[in-house]
């Protein structure tokens, strides 16, 4: 053997040369590349009556898309108008006039989000990000837009339209009712918040993805491919193992918890959002992949970051994991991270979880999310500040309330027991999220 393996790689013969995916068995396995609007999806459609309350639809935001999109392209078949509108003008048009109001969790190029979806937007170019798209009563003719990275509204209108709100399902019409955060509260803030709510959400049972004796493999085949014969292993004293190829143009780390790092450097430009989102899917993709809908979980994108311009612009993608329309938040954030730098992917972070046992009970009441706030707004005030010394009960509390930007239901890892707990999250507007026990309401955890 020792021969024969000396005689294929010393000899002349080109076509003697050692491929490594020839030589070992290497995981057959086809790669599912999602399409970027697959994982771009909103988070939900609120639907008022201009009463100052709103039914929230979680369910088929994809179709709610391309509903939209459809609708900017019908909007754009004509002589459209485009309007700066104050914020206060918009908060007015959806609190006090039938509205429907489609967000995102992330900001997307409004630019790059209309030719990827054949939109001519030639009217509309000093638009910079959709994060919300809305309509209402107060200008049926019209197509309200927030930029919420520049803090900025539009109204597109088009003489002669007639835009009717996106229906709800016969469940969500019927199912409770959510006010703004001011109403409730009597704050500034404008996060929507339930009067009462029920869910099915039970505690489910996970295991790390890492732990699939295959996943390794997985992992290096497809980063380092037909040269992973000439990549170094090294493992230090703490067991992590690192592979490295050349002088360390690419390495790939596997850390104590399970987690994957993968580092690389990159030459090149841009391809653009949707262009290097792109790449960092079909990056994935091959190197350990997004699973299947069918074993219970799939991936969003939650989280861009943009540094950079033109051809040396980089893009980083967080990815979150979901069960259903429930997101799995922990703690250390988000469990995969793909940065494209210079149109090629120079970091990969991956963390991921499997479902092992899946439950699901009859829909109950939870726990009231105005209570948990208000119960727990001392709490949050003093974790928020590093532990600093606490105002007393009523300035931590309306500190809290002003600061809110959201409250949903999700699932909440317990990583000492390997379980996902049901739980509320409050996301504050400095970005940390805290969680709290959907039907008993104390605190679980917080993540920054």
């Amino acid at each position: 053997m020792t021969i024969l393996l000396l005689y294929l790689l010393w000899s002349s013969d080109s076509g003697s040369s050692i491929v490594l995916s020839e030589l070992l068995p290497f995981i057959d396995r086809e790669d599912d590349v999602p399409d970027c609007l697959d994982v771009i999806v909103p988070e939900y459609l609120a639907v008022g009556n201009g009463d100052g309350c709103f039914a929230i639809e979680y369910d088929g935001m994809s179709a709610i898309q391309e509903d939209s999109i459809a609708r900017l392209k019908g909007i754009y078949g004509g002589t459209v108008q485009v309007y700066t509108i104050t914020e206060d003008q918009y908060n007015r048009a959806m609190d006090q006039y039938g509205c429907a109001i489609i967000k995102w969790p992330v900001d997307l190029p409004y630019q790059e989000f209309c030719t990827r979806n054949g939109i001519e937007t030639s009217a509309a170019e000093g638009i910079a990000y959709i994060s919300s798209l809305a309509y209402s009563d107060a200008a049926k003719d019209s197509i309200f837009i927030q930029d919420r990275a520049n803090k900025v509204y539009y109204r597109l209108a088009l003489e002669g339209a007639d835009f009717d709100r996106p229906d709800l399902t016969e469940d969500t019409a019927l199912q409770s009712t959510y006010y703004p955060a001011s109403v409730i509260l009597g704050c500034t803030s404008s996060a929507l918040i339930p009067i009462t709510e029920h869910s099915s959400q039970q505690v489910c049972r996970y295991e790390k993805e890492s732990e699939n004796e295959n996943m390794r493999s997985i992992m290096a085949e497809g980063i380092f491919g037909d040269t992973f014969d000439f990549v170094r292993r090294m493992t230090d004293d703490f067991g992590t193992v690192t592979y490295m190829y050349g002088y360390g143009q690419k390495t790939l780390t596997v850390l104590q918890n399970g987690s994957y790092e993968y580092k690389a450097d990159t030459s090149g430009e841009s391809k653009g959002f949707f262009g290097d989102l792109e790449t960092a899917l079909n990056f994935v993709a091959q190197c350990g992949g997004w699973g299947s809908s069918s074993q219970g979980i799939t991936y969003r994108l939650v989280k861009v970051e943009e540094k950079g311009t033109q051809r040396d612009r980089s893009y980083t993608f967080g990815f979150a994991e979901y069960i259903g329309n429930n997101r799995i938040y922990a703690e250390s954030g988000v469990p995969m991270i793909v940065t494209v730098s210079s149109g090629s992917v120079s970091y990969y972070f991956r963390d991921a979880v499997t479902l092992t046992n899946f439950v699901s009970g009859d829909e109950s009441l939870v726990c009231d999310a105005a209570n948990v706030i208000a119960s727990n707004a001392s709490h949050m005030y003093k974790v928020e500040n590093n532990d600093a010394l606490s105002p007393d009960t009523d300035a931590a509390f309306s500190i809290i309330a002003d600061s809110m930007d959201s409250v949903s239901m999700g699932y909440y890892l317990f990583a000492s027991d390997d379980s996902l707990f049901p739980c509320w999250v409050v996301r504050l507007k400095s970005g940390s999220c805290f969680f709290f026990d959907l039907y008993g309401g104390s605190p679980l955890g917080f993540s920054r």
